[in-house]
């Protein structure tokens, strides 16, 4: 998996523990809540190892899902991302959300 894609997101939301390809994509998604490998022997050893089921890491990751990546959250971000990079935009159309960088002070 790589990064922000339906695949991690669905694995997160299964409740289920992760193992997932060292990238600062997969790290930024799921922060410390997996097991992380870099190349074939360190997939080897976590399949060895079968010691990993952390709760913990597996109510975060759920949870990310539940708070982060809601289609408000994604929709709100890719708003504000496009008005950043054209901010003029924004006079001719203020956004009314909460969570938006650009309020409207008049």
């Amino acid at each position: 998996m790589g990064g922000t894609n339906p695949s991690l997101l669905d694995a997160m939301a299964a409740r289920t523990p992760l193992a997932a390809h060292n990238n600062p994509f997969n790290k930024s998604i799921l922060k410390k809540n997996a097991l992380f490998f870099a190349d074939e022997a360190d997939v080897c050893n976590l399949i060895n190892a079968n010691e990993y089921a952390n709760k913990k890491h597996i109510e975060s990751n759920y949870s990310a899902i539940e708070n982060e990546f809601t289609w408000d959250a994604i929709i709100d971000a890719y708003e504000n991302y496009f008005l950043e990079c054209h901010p003029a935009v924004y006079q001719y159309y203020p956004l009314n959300r909460e969570n938006t960088l650009y309020k409207k002070t008049v």
